[in-house]
């Protein structure tokens, strides 16, 4: 009786879009790069692995409580640096104050929703925002947002995932220029980028 050949690993090619997305994204994120170009690329990238059609991404600044637009792909570029909420305010700031992700298939349903009128964002009212997590607490927030399809489970904990390398995206493009605070040149007004020690 011959003895069956031993299973061969399956090399998942290119062909699945998520997968591809998701690789594409980590050897994005590998690359030594200044915040500016992390945060101006990083959502479309994410926005492609969710199939979203917003992604944004928040930091906090000013004392610590503001968190402000400094990424984002789907809305209008002056929304960058314009678009402000404190930390509790809006899903999004409660995903920072319970430091847990916070989603909603009908975002503007909800109590904690917070309507910025400039955005149009009713358009997409599938909503999903998880904490971006520092050494010291928040640094900011993604969001994912589509016209419909919830998140499911998986999204949810692949998001928490990505911001896990957008931090070391941070901490890396802060140590490129060997600042612990660079100012960070935006569409309206210029961020302040995460210091060392909350990295």
């Amino acid at each position: 009786m011959r003895t069956p050949a031993p299973a061969r690993p399956h090399v998942h090619a290119r062909g699945n879009q998520r997968l591809d997305a998701v690789l594409d994204f980590a050897a994005f994120a590998a690359r030594p790069m200044p915040l500016v170009t992390l945060l101006d690329v990083a959502p479309k990238r994410i926005a492609e692995i969710f199939s979203a059609n917003v992604c944004s991404l928040y930091l906090i600044e000013g004392d610590g409580n503001e968190l402000v637009m400094r990424g984002n792909v789907g809305f209008e570029s002056q929304a960058l640096g314009q678009v402000r909420m404190r930390v509790g305010q809006g899903i999004t700031g409660e995903a920072i104050e319970y430091m847990r992700p916070m989603s909603a298939e009908t975002a503007e349903a909800h109590a904690a929703y917070k309507h910025f009128a400039e955005l149009g964002e009713e358009r997409f009212p599938v909503f999903l925002a998880v904490p971006i997590r520092g050494r010291s607490g928040a640094l900011g927030a993604l969001v994912v947002q589509r016209a419909s399809v919830p998140f499911e489970q998986a999204d949810i904990e692949l998001l928490v995932l990505i911001g896990g390398i957008i931090v070391a995206g941070i901490r890396q493009s802060c140590s490129i220029h060997n600042v612990s605070a660079p100012n960070v040149e935006r569409e309206a007004a210029p961020a302040k980028s995460p210091s060392q020690d909350d990295l």
